[in-house]
């Protein structure tokens, strides 16, 4: 099984989870995008990656995205 760790205010706390994202600089990695679809893995640029934006449009399309999963 496969775990995300991280420090919060309570301690050291491990989630069990399945993929965990970066979400890390200022620009899109769009050749992620490429390199996905080419390995024939479904996916879906949120965020930032699908354009700039608000917090608030970035959290949206991730819902969205998950919601149509």
């Amino acid at each position: 099984e496969s775990a995300a760790v991280f420090e919060t205010g309570e301690g050291r706390v491990e989630e069990p989870v399945d993929t965990v994202v970066l979400a890390i600089g200022m620009k899109p990695n769009a050749g992620l995008m490429s390199a996905l679809a080419e390995a024939g893995v479904e996916a879906t640029a949120i965020g930032d990656a699908a354009g700039v934006g608000r917090v608030a449009e970035a959290v949206a399309s991730g819902f969205r995205a998950a919601r149509s999963a």
